[in-house]
């Protein structure tokens, strides 16, 4: 039984020095797109998880709790969980729906990657990697 738990802690030490190795690698190239401020910050913190994320739900950290997000640090997170779901061959502009995480929950019994929002905006976008400038 130990060598399983150490196994499971030497696992969990990966995950998260992985993690950290990514978003560095964000923060630096988005950093790029909006300069080394507060848009770059919230933006690679929204895209953070993407990567492992079933259905390519993005959390946008609101340091400053300013009432809304700046419409470009919105529109960039949403073209990145676009870009991580299954829309990410669209042609066109895809819908993403945009939350408080307080309106968000996860019932019993839903699926993998399958929340309940209580309410949420919809911005349309098309889906954008990384490696792809922001914007239409």
């Amino acid at each position: 039984m130990p060598a399983r738990r150490a196994l499971v802690f030497l696992l969990f030490f990966a995950s998260g020095f992985a993690g950290l190795v990514y978003q560095v690698l964000w923060m630096r190239e988005l950093g790029r797109l909006f300069g080394n401020g507060a848009q770059a910050v919230a933006t690679t913190l929204a895209a953070f998880f993407l990567g492992v994320a079933a259905g390519s739900h993005v959390v946008v950290r609101n340091p400053f709790e300013l009432e809304a997000l700046p419409r470009p640090v919105l529109e960039r997170a949403a073209e990145l969980a676009a870009w991580h779901s299954k829309a990410r061959g669209a042609r066109g502009k895809v819908e993403v729906h945009v939350c408080r995480v307080a309106d968000v929950r996860k019932p019993k019994g839903f699926a993998p990657g399958q929340v309940q929002l209580k309410r949420w905006d919809a911005v349309k976008v098309y889906p954008k990697g990384l490696d792809e400038p922001a914007g239409d």
